[in-house]
């Protein structure tokens, strides 16, 4: 398995990308598994209803039962999908991952990171992306890019508006989102292997080529 995970504030643009990548790699005749977290498993789904608050008469989660949350709705998501995987020449592709606990739960919302790191490192039984690409700009733009999402499905298509990135986190103040995105840009500074940082400022296209580039030259490296 050569596992890609795509982080980032919301209205980064990451669900485009991870569409553009799919379609590329499907062309060049690669087995592409597209994920989201939280969601993608029976349990995930429900996790990210209950987080996003959209069934009726659930009460207010605190920032410790969040923390759980997340981490639940991963650990099914190992356990029920990516540990079929391992072994395999498929290419997964996940829209977010474990790096969003530690930038939201961690920085964002200041919680202990030694103890986010273990409970981090039980979820994902260790299995850690090959290559994390973070799409980087001021939370504030990504905010204000989705309300134009939202507005321009719902006038395209009212039966079918874009949901958006976040599970809750775009109402969040400006700290709270500086503070995220500060923290990624602090993982990536720590594992610059791992991590590729791009200006989500520049066109899709842009982007887009920068992403391909990086993953090819991966791919031929482990091949």
């Amino acid at each position: 398995m050569f596992f890609i995970s795509f982080e980032g504030c919301e209205g980064t643009g990451k669900t485009t990308q991870i569409d553009f990548l799919k379609e590329k790699l499907e062309k060049k005749s690669f087995d592409v598994l597209s994920i989201q977290e939280p969601g993608t498993t029976k349990l995930g789904l429900k996790i990210r209803k209950l987080l996003k608050g959209d069934l009726e008469g659930a009460e207010k989660i605190s920032e410790i039962t969040e923390l759980f949350m997340f981490s639940a709705a991963r650990s099914d998501l190992i356990s029920n999908k990516l540990s079929n995987f391992i072994k395999s020449k498929k290419i997964v592709i996940c829209d977010r991952y474990v790096d969003s606990t530690t930038a939201y739960q961690g920085y964002g919302r200041q919680l202990d990171l030694n103890k986010i790191k273990l409970i981090n490192s039980l979820a994902t039984q260790n299995i850690m992306p090959d290559i994390t690409f973070l799409l980087d700009f001021n939370p504030k733009i990504g905010i204000q890019r989705l309300g134009s999402y939202q507005m321009e499905f719902s006038l395209n298509d009212s039966s079918n508006q874009r949901e958006t990135e976040g599970v809750r986190f775009e109402t969040e103040s400006n700290e709270f989102l500086n503070r995220v995105r500060n923290g990624y840009l602090e993982l990536a500074k720590n594992e610059p292997d791992r991590w590729k940082i791009i200006d989500a400022n520049l066109d899709k296209t842009e982007i887009s080529k920068i992403i391909w580039e990086t993953v090819e030259t991966k791919l031929k490296n482990i091949h």
